[in-house]
């Protein structure tokens, strides 16, 4: 059932194991447009896959939600400070603007 959002969500799962970013994203985003969109893993997955592509101003976008939605997460607030600081990995890996 394609218009399920958990089905969505765990083929983005098992394609971003894979690293199949592009194509765990699609799915990703499908589960976040069928329902998931307050869905924490699904954002933080959303967000991981635009780290992963080099997107900084898109990933920021969902480590953001993922804030609003659980305020109190480590993981995506370190994500945001190391995007914003502009640590060493990402000089590299991001175009900023």
């Amino acid at each position: 059932d394609n218009h399920n959002p958990m089905v969505n969500y765990y083929l983005g799962e098992y394609n971003f194991l894979n690293e199949k970013y592009m194509t765990a994203l699609t799915f990703y985003k499908e589960a976040f447009k069928r329902g998931y969109s307050k869905h924490y893993n699904t954002n933080f997955q959303i967000a991981l896959c635009y780290d992963k592509l080099g997107d900084a101003p898109k990933a920021t976008i969902y480590y953001k939600k993922c804030l609003e939605i659980d305020s109190k997460a480590k993981e995506p607030r370190k994500k945001l400070a190391q995007i914003q600081s502009k640590d060493e990995k990402y000089k590299d890996y991001y175009e900023f603007y």
